[in-house]
C-alpha cells in the first residue's frame, strides 16, 4: 500500500483486534504501512500506545482467574492497562466466549443467549424503550449494545417477552434472585398438553358432537377432551368442519380481572392457566385479550407464547 492511502473499515477492525496481540513486524506486514503510518492511526482510534511491555504469565493467570467475575474497568485498573488491552488479551487467551464477561454485550450475542430472533431484540427498542446503545469500535465502525446490568433491570419488568426456561443458566453470568423464581415458576406453571398426534377416533367423535350441539364454548370442549383450545381449533380446521364452538355469554372483563391477567402474563404463565385462575375465561380468550392491551402481538401469539 502506498503512503497515504485512506484506512478501509475491515482495516480499522483489523487494527483494533490485533493491536495488542501483534508486534510491529506482524502488524507491518499485515497492513503493508510503515510503523509511523500505523501508530498514527492507532492513536486516532484511541487505542494505548504501543510499548515493548509484554504480559507476564501472572497477569494471565490473574485474568484467567478472575474473567467473567470481575469486570474489565477493575481489572484495567489491578493491572494498569487499558480496557481494549484487557479484552483483546483475553481474546488472545480464548476467554471471549464467556458473554457475561463483557460489560457491553452486543444485541446479537444477546440473541443467541436468551434465545430470541434478533429482529425481535431490534423491535424492543421501539415498543418496549429496551435499554441499546452504540457502540464506536473506529472512527467509522459502531454497533448496537447493552449493558448487561440495564438489561437485567429492564427484563424484570418485561418478564412476559422472554421464556427464562429457555435461556442457560447463567449464560450471561450471575443471575438477579428474581430471574431464579421467574424460571422455577415458568417451569411449574406451565400446563402441559396432550400431544396433537395422539387424536384417537373417540375424541374426533366427541369434538364433532359437542361442536354440531352448538351449546359447548371452546372452553368446555378444551375441559372434556384435555386439550388446549388452539389444538381444538387447529383439529377442526384439519377435519375441514365449519361447525364451530359458540361464542362465552360472559365475554365482559372487569378491572379486577384484566388486572389479575397482567400480573399472571408477566410472571410467565401459560395462557391455559390464566384462563383458570381466572374462572371464565379461555385461552383464546386470554390471548385476544393481551393482545387488545398491546402485551402481545400477534406474531408472538403465532410463536406459541
Amino acid at each position: 500500500m502506498s503512503k497515504g492511502k485512506r484506512w478501509s473499515e475491515k482495516e480499522e477492525c483489523l487494527l483494533f483486534q490485533h493491536w495488542n496481540e501483534y508486534n510491529w513486524d506482524q502488524l507491518c506486514g499485515m497492513f503493508g504501512r510503515t510503523k509511523l503510518a500505523i501508530d498514527q492511526k492507532a492513536r486516532k482510534m484511541g487505542l494505548e500506545p504501543k510499548s515493548e511491555r509484554f504480559w507476564t504469565r501472572e497477569e494471565e493467570e490473574y485474568l484467567e482467574d478472575n474473567w467473567g467475575s470481575i469486570s474489565f474497568k477493575s481489572m484495567s485498573k489491578k493491572l494498569n492497562r487499558s480496557v481494549n488491552a484487557i479484552k483483546l488479551k483475553g481474546q488472545a487467551l480464548g476467554l471471549t466466549r464467556a458473554l457475561w464477561s463483557i460489560d457491553d454485550i452486543s444485541l446479537h450475542q444477546l440473541s443467541l443467549a436468551i434465545k430470541v430472533d434478533y429482529h425481535t431484540v431490534m423491535n424492543w427498542i421501539e415498543k418496549y424503550d429496551f435499554p441499546v446503545k452504540q457502540k464506536l469500535v473506529s472512527e467509522k465502525a459502531r454497533y448496537k449494545v447493552v449493558s448487561l446490568e440495564a438489561f437485567w433491570k429492564w427484563a424484570k419488568h418485561h418478564v412476559h417477552l422472554i421464556q427464562f426456561t429457555k435461556v442457560e443458566r447463567h449464560i450471561l453470568g450471575k443471575e438477579p434472585e428474581w430471574v431464579v423464581e421467574q424460571r422455577k415458576s415458568e417451569q411449574k406453571m406451565t400446563v402441559k398438553k396432550q400431544s396433537s398426534s395422539s387424536w384417537s377416533k373417540d375424541d374426533i367423535d366427541k369434538l364433532i358432537a359437542m361442536v354440531n350441539k352448538y351449546r359447548y364454548t371452546y372452553t368446555d370442549i378444551s375441559k372434556e377432551l384435555k386439550r388446549s383450545e388452539a389444538a381444538i381449533k387447529r383439529k377442526l380446521y384439519d377435519l375441514k368442519i365449519k361447525a364451530r364452538p359458540v361464542r362465552n355469554s360472559n365475554v365482559k372483563w372487569t378491572p379486577e380481572q384484566e388486572l389479575e391477567l397482567v400480573v399472571l402474563f408477566q410472571k410467565g404463565m401459560s395462557f391455559d392457566y390464566i384462563g383458570m385462575q381466572l374462572g371464565n375465561k379461555g385461552e383464546i380468550a386470554v390471548r385476544s385479550k393481551l393482545e387488545r392491551m398491546g402485551y402481545i402481538t400477534v406474531a408472538h401469539v403465532n410463536k406459541g407464547a
